[in-house]
């Protein structure tokens, strides 16, 4: 870390070749002459994401394509502004490119600067090594019925995340129906989010594991008749893994784990639990509401059931690291209200 330093640009259908060279030259600096680098003695790495995105013109070149091979075969590049050269020095380059979007066709005199390799997705095996090696440590403290439930709960989540990305492929209209690996690390970065005195038997766990798979998944869902095909995948896969279980109990509505309900050490570090009934969960909200107004301006607000679902998702999704949400709808639905 403090010999190499790392840039991560990502590439498009819209990404020319101005666009990326102006990125890469932002965080260089003049060195000597037209000796152009990183700052201080550090090596700087490129990170370039999707590098056969962006638009084949009507000669068959790429813009941002052209550029980098300049880059490979000549150390450097003219500046836009005054047309002189510049030499780039102590900076590497790691791409990766999309394997379902773009061009196939990758120029080979740009390949020939790369020393390529294929990475292929993780077996079930090895996903399910990864994954119970994560859970079971952080279970370890729970009560033992609860760490037994590990191996199921990773089964399963292969098992769903599989199903669902075979059944919900992405259409014009549904592009965001995009399923992958990234889905099942962030269920369980909801799973890992559960503390020993909340969760003393399995089917709190469980519930848990319902829900996120529901934040993951379903929320992401359309229509009325993906949803209801979700729901059927789900307790399929429910009764498969978890037969033992009261599915009555197991699938019970409302199933919502919030982090507001329970007062903890700090702000940042309250515990991500269970909301209860609805009428507990909406006095809760509209207690939260109420000191909002106390110091904001004044929003009257009707807190029904699918509102407080709605900021439930919004505060689960805040309280991630790194987390974001793309909150649609028709406008006055009361998106801007409810995140505030």
């Amino acid at each position: 870390p403090e010999v190499y330093s790392n840039m991560g640009i990502n590439l498009n259908c819209f990404t020319d070749s101005l666009l990326l060279q102006s990125g890469m030259e932002s965080v260089l600096e003049k060195k000597t002459g037209r000796t152009f680098g990183p700052p201080g003695s550090k090596r700087l790495v490129y990170f370039i994401d999707d590098l056969n995105m962006p638009e084949v013109d009507k000669y068959g070149t790429q813009q941002p394509i052209a550029l980098l091979r300049q880059l490979f075969d000549y150390s450097g590049w003219y500046s836009r502004d005054k047309l002189t050269w510049r030499e780039i020095a102590q900076v590497q380059v790691v791409s990766c490119l999309n394997p379902t979007a773009g061009s196939f066709f990758i120029d080979k005199r740009l390949q020939r600067s790369y020393f390529s390799l294929a990475v292929q997705l993780p077996s079930p095996e090895n996903l399910e090594l990864i994954f119970e090696s994560i859970l079971s440590n952080h279970l370890a403290g729970f009560n033992p019925d609860v760490g037994k439930a590990a191996s199921k709960l990773v089964k399963a989540s292969i098992d769903i995340q599989k199903s669902v990305a075979d059944t919900f492929l992405a259409t014009a209209v549904k592009f965001h129906y995009v399923f992958n690996l990234r889905d099942i690390g962030n269920i369980f970065e909801g799973l890992l989010r559960a503390r020993p005195e909340f969760f003393t038997t399995p089917l709190p766990m469980i519930r848990l594991w319902l829900h996120e798979c529901e934040r993951v998944f379903a929320d992401r869902m359309i229509t009325e008749a993906d949803l209801q095909k979700y729901g059927e995948i789900m307790e399929s896969v429910s009764k498969k893994w978890f037969d033992g279980e009261n599915q009555e109990k197991l699938l019970a509505r409302p199933n919502m784990f919030t982090t507001f309900m329970y007062p903890g050490p700090g702000e940042d570090d309250r515990p991500y639990t269970q909301s209860g009934d609805s009428a507990k969960l909406r006095e809760t909200v509209e207690q939260k509401l109420t000191e909002y107004n106390e110091v904001n301006a004044v929003m009257d607000l009707v807190l029904f059931d699918m509102a407080v679902e709605h900021v439930c998702r919004t505060c689960r999704t805040i309280d991630r690291p790194r987390g974001n949400a793309l909150l649609v709808g028709v406008g006055g639905s009361g998106k801007q209200s409810l995140a505030r």
